[in-house]
């Protein structure tokens, strides 16, 4: 306590103050919003006079510097009222007399105070005094418009007694990233998902934009991450599940987010693909470079997560037998057939497909975007190669049954059944070779490049290989788990080497090294993968399936693809071609396209 008045404080009460209203009044001064709080409607009564309908306001006037409270409990009357002095305004000044009202005067706007209250405008048609009324400039207390003067908009409670839902209460409407948003009843949510894992789960309550109702967007299955929720949707609460949680939602989970912390969200990946979608039907109508440099790697992936999870296969008719692989060089798709000497090409993206003359028959072909290498796996003498996609010289190979031409790192190379050598070229003509140590003979497959590393795999064993530099190889012995089946492939992507199976086996494998191996099972048999614009896509019958971190798959439905043991994924323009392998002429391509 202070004995000493530092600054000429004022109090109200002080110490023996006469309880007088002035004083008393002096309190609310500025410490409540001065407004019109409730009420205040205008109805035309006659010609020349309205009413004003029961009304609480706060007036503050600044010359006695108090607030007082003023409430009507009847109609109050406004004269005079004409096309000039059409404005309803409510005008008080302190006196410390008992008979001081507010006083209600229709006037000219020029003549309206800065202390006026504004009921508003009176409309009228010539003369002639209107029914409607202009309320854009009525005096409403500062809170009127965010709907806090009444209750808690969309207040997200839990359900009486718990259950696996919450309740949302009313609110609105509010006017959220281009729709009106309104609740008119108590609204009970979605069921949550149960149970929820060892690590917890954090789940959005959200009101969808285009009907109003209410949903669940749920969370990670592996952490507490609060989920990415789209513009059409406006959080209005949070729902934080503990580890194993069985059933219910109780009160304490919920954490409530009033609407007025919801400016806006970035596009998700479904919202960005629907846009995109509406230049051209497919998706590719946007170019990543234009979305603006600052986020065009996000939206860029975030479109391709959209088109990852949501295309189908459509098949291609050709005239070509056996199709079995192919490129993309020089904006043209091409692919060769293992019978026939011809090919087929497509100008557009694979929509349509001609059939070209290319004198040899492929199993295999790669292209590092300046030159085409290909060869046939029963033709160990020679193999091709061409710079315009259809017309291919022949060389004499270094090696004897080549089974196929692989390209990683922009590095061509390929192997030899049972031969310990790896042949390797920067340009498709000159090769050089490396052998490489083993303790089994290899049957080496495949090949992939990350992380700093080459990782070389062989059919039926648990041995990797591993180079920095694709001269010096180091066994990794018994590296894989388990023996893997058959004729395998190895691909690297988003820091993940994966090497999958074929022949029925679920089980595949994924390293971050190409040293250290984990074992991981698909839902079902795959026969080839593919790692393009950000995720992994193992195809194979009726079904596929897509992941961005060879983990989590998402399953794919689609019309029956049919693979051979030697076909491949030819990518891009945005899009992945299948051939269709050992029979049939179709071609399968993707529904939607990628951003590249």
């Amino acid at each position: 306590m202070a004995t000493v008045n530092n600054g000429q404080q004022v109090l109200s009460y002080d110490y023996r103050d006469r309880g007088l209203a002035e004083v008393f009044n002096k309190i609310n001064y500025k410490l409540h919003l001065p407004g019109i709080y409730s009420g205040g409607e205008l109805s035309k009564a006659s010609e020349t006079t309205v009413n004003i309908t029961p009304f609480v306001c706060v007036y503050n006037e600044n010359v006695a510097k108090i607030a007082v409270r003023i409430e009507t409990i009847e109609n109050a009357l406004v004269e005079n009222v004409d096309s000039t002095n059409c404005w309803i305004v409510g005008r008080f000044t302190w006196l410390n007399t008992e008979d001081n009202y507010m006083e209600f005067l229709a006037i000219e706007f020029s003549n309206i105070l800065s202390t006026d209250l504004i009921f508003g405008c009176a409309e009228f048609d010539g003369s002639t005094l209107l029914e409607t009324f202009d309320y854009t400039r009525k005096s409403w207390e500062g809170s009127h418009y965010y709907n806090l003067h009444n209750s808690t908009p969309f207040k997200v409670v839990a359900d009486e007694p718990y259950s696996n839902s919450v309740i949302v209460q009313t609110g609105g409407p509010y006017f959220f990233n281009g729709r009106w948003i309104e609740l008119t009843v108590d609204t009970t949510s979605p069921e949550v998902d149960f149970p929820i894992s060892e690590f917890g789960r954090t789940d959005a309550v959200v009101i969808d934009s285009l009907d109003s109702s209410v949903k669940i967007i749920k969370g990670s299955i592996s952490s507490t991450q609060i989920p990415e929720v789209d513009t059409q949707y406006l959080v209005v609460g949070l729902i934080n599940l503990p580890a194993d949680e069985l059933s219910i939602v109780k009160g304490n989970y919920i954490e409530y987010i009033h609407p007025s912390k919801s400016l806006t969200s970035y596009d998700s990946a479904l919202s960005l693909l629907e846009k995109a979608k509406t230049v051209d039907g497919s998706g590719s109508g946007i170019v990543a470079q234009y979305l603006g440099s600052y986020d065009k790697d996000f939206y860029k992936s975030k479109v391709n997560e959209a088109v990852a999870y949501n295309f189908t296969i459509l098949p291609q008719s050709t005239s070509i037998q056996r199709l079995n692989c192919g490129v993309y060089f020089n904006n043209n798709f091409y692919m060769y057939s293992y019978e026939s000497t011809s090919g087929v090409r497509s100008i557009n993206s694979g929509d349509t497909w001609s059939t070209v003359s290319i004198g040899y028959s492929f199993s295999s072909s790669e292209t590092n975007g300046s030159i085409i290498v290909a060869n046939k796996a029963t033709s160990g003498t020679y193999y091709y190669t061409s710079t315009n996609g259809t017309t291919f010289t022949q060389r004499t190979s270094p090696w004897q049954f080549s089974i196929g031409i692989y390209i990683t790192n922009n590095r061509f190379f390929s192997f030899t059944n049972g031969d310990t050598r790896v042949y390797t070229s920067t340009n498709g003509t000159s090769w050089s070779y490396t052998d490489v140590p083993y303790t089994t003979t290899p049957n080496f497959r495949d090949i992939a490049y990350g992380n700093g590393t080459y990782v070389l795999v062989s059919v039926q064993s648990r041995h990797v290989h591993t180079s920095t530099d694709a001269i010096t190889w180091v066994q990794r012995t018994n590296a894989l788990p388990s023996t893997p089946g058959w004729q395998y492939n190895i691909e690297f992507g988003n820091g993940v080497f994966i090497i999958t199976c074929i022949n029925d086996f679920l089980e595949y494998f994924i390293s971050s090294d190409g040293i250290t191996w984990q074992t991981k099972y698909f839902p079902t048999p795959i026969q080839y993968i593919k790692f393009y614009s950000g995720f992994f896509l193992a195809v194979y019958n009726t079904v596929s399936y897509i992941s961005s971190d060879a983990i989590n798959w998402k399953s794919i439905n689609h019309v029956s693809v049919i693979l051979g043991t030697q076909a491949s994924m030819v990518v891009g323009a945005g899009q992945i071609i299948i051939p269709r392998g050992p029979s049939g002429t179709d071609i399968w391509k993707t529904s939607l396209r990628f951003l590249t």
